[in-house]
């Protein structure tokens, strides 16, 4: 299925790298957004996990609920384990 020209984005790289894990999951039957609209941005997320899902479309986490959570479920694991190497507000006191 095609998407009409005033549904289609350009995706560009952001300007600066995104360094924090990221979890960036299309659905390969997807006709909103189309699962080759997020190559551009590999470029921007140095960290990021790509993914996308067959048998999936715009409502993937319910069309393939066992894959979106174990990939989620990797992604906070990833989030969780920076933020005990390397905490982002420091510990109330200040010490």
């Amino acid at each position: 299925m095609t998407r009409p020209d005033d549904v289609t984005r350009a995706l560009v790289p952001l300007p600066e790298p995104f360094d924090p894990p990221a979890l960036i999951l299309n659905g390969r039957q997807d006709s909103l957004t189309g699962y080759a609209d997020m190559f551009p941005l590999q470029a921007s997320f140095p960290r990021g996990t790509f993914a996308i899902l067959d048998r999936a479309g715009h409502a993937l986490p319910f069309e393939q609920r066992a894959l979106f959570g174990a990939l989620v479920d990797e992604w906070r694991d990833r989030v969780e384990a920076e933020e005990r190497v390397s905490p982002s507000t420091p510990a109330a006191g200040g010490g």
